[in-house]
């Protein structure tokens, strides 16, 4: 996945699908998504181009990832202070979920987990520290 060139949200979004077909590994998906949109963040790019790669993903099939893709790209245009594209907002988790924390029993892991996640990514029930969004 470490291609050049920036992958659109719909490239990645059927990465995920295909990935969710075979023997999927949360963490490595987690891992790749955030990445990918990481170098959104980094490339520095102008807004023209940003609404050109988030276009929207087709669904993977499971509701976690979209809303997690989701919540990733309304994040990066919030950063950019950005109106985020509609298809941010269609997927809403009926219970919170965790793709670090596979257990959300730890009352204080999940509490600094919660305060940590950006307001893009609680709103759908994504408990997903913002510090998983930064690559060193």
């Amino acid at each position: 996945m470490n291609s050049k060139r920036l992958l659109s949200s719909r490239e990645l979004g059927r990465w995920v699908a295909a990935e969710l077909d075979g023997a999927a590994d949360s963490h490595f998906i987690c891992r790749t998504i955030t990445n990918e949109i990481d170098r959104w963040f980094k490339a520095g790019i102008p807004q023209e181009t940003l609404y050109r790669l988030a276009e929207e993903p087709p669904q993977s099939g499971t509701a976690r990832y979209d809303a997690l893709i989701e919540g990733i790209v309304a994040r990066v245009f919030a950063t950019h202070a950005y109106t985020a594209p509609a298809w941010t907002r269609q997927t809403h988790l009926a219970e919170a979920w965790a793709p670090w924390g596979d257990v959300l029993t730890d009352d204080a892991w999940y509490l600094r987990s919660v305060l940590n996640t950006p307001a893009e990514l609680l709103q759908k029930g994504v408990i997903f520290d913002k510090r998983n969004l930064v690559r060193l």
